[in-house]
């Protein structure tokens, strides 16, 4: 039998463990704060601002966290998501920002595809998820995501083409519903 230690690590967290919370922090830290890079275009002091604040809402209510619903990095990214969509609210209704900042903020296709991205990803069952983002978000090798997963290149390639497809289904699903009223 195969032992997940990070539903091991995500269950000490929600009884409070602090030092189990430091490792989901450590293990996950650079792939939010990359993703709000990518979603604030290269905005470093924004995107560290953001980044805090998602692992902060993370923190307090990771008792919410079901692992049924996804990997706890799809549920970061979903906190990501809403912590965006407050912070570009937060900077309009401000008006701290002249207009040539929301322009290269918003590119809509841009910012609106990353979230149908996240969205997808949350809607995949987790072993997709978790092939998905080890190969286009932490940027492993199949041999790498192979030997991390004990099987052989091949399952682990054939895995990959299956998840896209998944992927892709539910990517196109969701579009289809982003323009329905």
């Amino acid at each position: 039998m195969e032992i997940d230690y990070e539903s091991i690590i995500i269950e000490k967290s929600k009884l409070g463990d602090e030092q189990a919370w430091s490792i989901l922090f450590k293990q996950n830290f650079k792939s939010v704060y990359h993703f709000c890079v990518q979603l604030l275009h290269g905005r470093e002091n924004e995107a560290e601002d953001l980044t805090q604040q998602v692992f902060m809402i993370a923190a307090k209510n990771i008792h919410k966290y079901a692992s049924g619903e996804g990997t706890f990095r799809v549920w970061l990214f979903g906190i990501t998501k809403n912590c965006l969509k407050k912070h570009l609210s937060k900077m309009k209704s401000n008006k701290q920002t002249d207009s040539a900042c929301f322009e290269s903020l918003a590119e809509p296709a841009k910012c609106s595809s990353n979230l149908l991205v996240l969205e997808t990803l949350a809607h995949l069952p987790a072993h997709y998820s978790m092939i998905i983002e080890a190969k286009y978000l932490d940027k492993k090798t199949i041999n790498q995501i192979a030997q991390a997963q004990n099987t052989t290149e091949m399952a682990a390639e054939s895995m990959l083409t299956r998840a896209k497809e998944k992927f892709r289904q539910v990517y196109i699903q969701l579009k289809k519903q982003e323009y329905q009223v």
